[in-house]
């Protein structure tokens, strides 16, 4: 069975962002109380008190030595639960104990990300397939763990991980482009960006279909209070913070990969803003291979942009224009999105992860994607000089 959309190896994301094999859904034995912690997570985050006293009861556990795919797993887990208990307890200072908060900072150390349950972590490691033989479909995703075991939080993961799937033919057209390039062949590039051009849209429709299965009411009551940042969280026992508070951005869609990349390979530049320089932050939260790709994306010495531009191909410069288009069809997608969920906190207060006033930042985004167009006719029609 053909699981996912997959080619040939384009610079190590064969799958995207997505994982290469489906996450695991248990760790070994000696961390069954971890397991079984997560697995209540509903039933427990009914009464805070109870989720301190099951914290205080879990034992230290050495994670330095756990292949791969158990370390993501412990990531997740220990992610999931210090999110209980920080959005839970009234007391302040809010303080991980030292049995929680030394494994989770060890794991996010090694992942190269801070320690605070991520969009990598909740979306990307946080799904199963409910019949392995249908594939990544929205119908056929359910949450390992979820926090309110609801069929809407079951739906809310399904779309991001639907979403970075159809994602997957666009990363592999806009980078196949790029070595293509690296080549010389205009012909390579121009195939490589019609399949990202197909892609896109897609991208957009799949997004789009979050307020089928996810309602408002339980995304902002039982959902969306996990996600909120850390204010003046005490990790007990971690040496690189010497007791001191620290505080970090909650759980957001701002730490995918998926457009800081696409920005990275079709040369979109954005003016520096409060919005850039929290996307810039926000890929602290990303897995370190991650920020390699969008890295390496940004730093080619043959921008994909400068060499269509520079070409006398009315056709390369009408692909790039689609890709340009289909970037911004997404932005706008992903905005009614937000402008759903969050209805007034969408335009004057904070969005999830502590972005504000985002809205308006994100109509930004957008506009400045336009500005990327090359064809006159295509900017007249945007009104863009």
């Amino acid at each position: 069975m053909e699981r996912r959309v997959s080619t040939t190896s384009i610079d190590g994301l064969e799958f995207g962002f997505l994982p290469k094999e489906p996450p695991l859904t248990r760790l070994p034995p000696h961390f069954e109380l971890f397991d079984e912690f997560v697995g209540k997570l509903p039933l427990l985050l009914k009464d805070p008190q109870l989720v301190k006293i099951t914290v205080d009861d879990l034992p230290m556990m050495t994670v330095s030595d756990l292949p791969a795919d158990q370390s993501a797993r412990a990531f997740l887990v220990y992610g999931l639960i210090t999110n209980a208990l920080v959005h839970s307890v009234e007391e302040r200072p809010i303080i991980i104990p030292a049995q929680l908060s030394q494994p989770f900072c060890l794991l996010a150390d090694s992942f190269g990300m801070k320690p605070i349950l991520s969009y990598y972590l909740y979306t990307l490691l946080n799904w199963e397939l409910k019949n392995k033989s249908k594939g990544i479909v929205h119908e056929n995703i359910k949450v390992i763990n979820p926090f309110s075991g609801t069929p809407d939080e079951d739906w809310f993961v399904a779309t991001h991980v639907t979403t970075e799937h159809a994602a997957i033919p666009a990363i592999h057209g806009l980078l196949g482009a790029r070595q293509a390039l690296k080549a010389g062949s205009d012909a390579q590039i121009t195939a490589h960006l019609q399949k990202a051009v197909e892609a896109l849209p897609k991208m957009a429709q799949t997004i789009e279909r979050m307020t089928e299965g996810t309602k408002r009411k339980v995304f902002v009551k039982h959902i969306r209070p996990y996600f909120m940042s850390y204010e003046r969280v005490i990790y007990e026992g971690v040496e690189q913070f010497g007791g001191k508070p620290q505080s970090f951005n909650g759980t957001t869609a701002a730490q995918s990969s998926i457009l800081p990349l696409f920005d990275a390979a079709l040369g979109v530049e954005h003016k520096p803003t409060p919005m850039t320089v929290h996307i810039n932050t926000m890929k602290q939260y990303m897995p370190r291979h991650h920020r390699n790709h969008i890295n390496r994306a940004k730093s080619s010495r043959r921008p994909l942009r400068e060499h269509i531009n520079n070409s006398g191909s009315e056709e390369l410069k009408q692909l790039y224009d689609m890709c340009i288009l289909g970037l911004h069809e997404f932005r706008d997608s992903h905005m009614k999105i937000v402008m759903h969920y969050l209805g007034e906190d969408a335009t004057s207060g904070e969005g999830t992860g502590g972005t504000k006033p985002f809205i308006t930042w994100l109509e930004q985004l957008k506009r400045e994607t336009l500005q990327a167009l090359l064809l006159p006719h295509n900017r007249e029609e945007y009104g863009l000089q």
